[in-house]
């Protein structure tokens, strides 16, 4: 499959992956770490924004996930070295099966994962911004509560 880049536009699917205690978060492999982000990516034609979570925690972990549901859209725009950004990105909450949250490494050489302790949520970059806030007032409410309840 190919990723859907409809006129610039990039579709992502994000996951808030959270034992409770911590959130499983990406960042570039860079030290320092300049930002993290919600792990995930680009839906690919004919793939649901569920289906694409999975598949690309897979691919990144080697992981499976599991009571994954859809919670919100949040748009954002930005630009880096690679020019200008649209991105949809579609949210959702999961629960992944590794009982070792502290032990998951990425199979991808430029990224890395880190489990960042939910009270130390706010000392770090999370982007977009908006996630970022869609992300605190989420846990801070406690919807990882919810994670596996419809």
């Amino acid at each position: 499959m190919t990723s859907l880049h409809h006129n610039g536009i990039e579709i992502i699917a994000r996951g808030i992956i959270t034992d409770g205690v911590r959130i499983l978060l990406n960042a570039p492999n860079q030290n320092p770490v300049p930002y993290y982000y919600l792990p995930g990516g680009h839906v690919e034609f004919g793939e649901t924004g569920e289906e694409c979570l999975q598949r690309e925690c897979l691919e990144e972990t080697g992981e499976t996930i599991s009571s994954v549901h859809y919670l919100t859209t949040i748009e954002n725009f930005f630009t880096d070295y690679n020019g200008e950004h649209h991105e949809i990105n579609l949210i959702y909450a999961a629960e992944i099966q590794n009982t070792k949250f502290l032990d998951i490494v990425s199979k991808e050489s430029h990224i890395v994962f880190k489990a960042v302790e939910l009270s130390k949520l706010h000392d770090i970059r999370l982007v977009p911004s908006q996630i970022a806030k869609f992300v605190l007032h989420y846990l801070n409410n406690g919807g990882y509560r919810n994670i596996g309840q419809r």
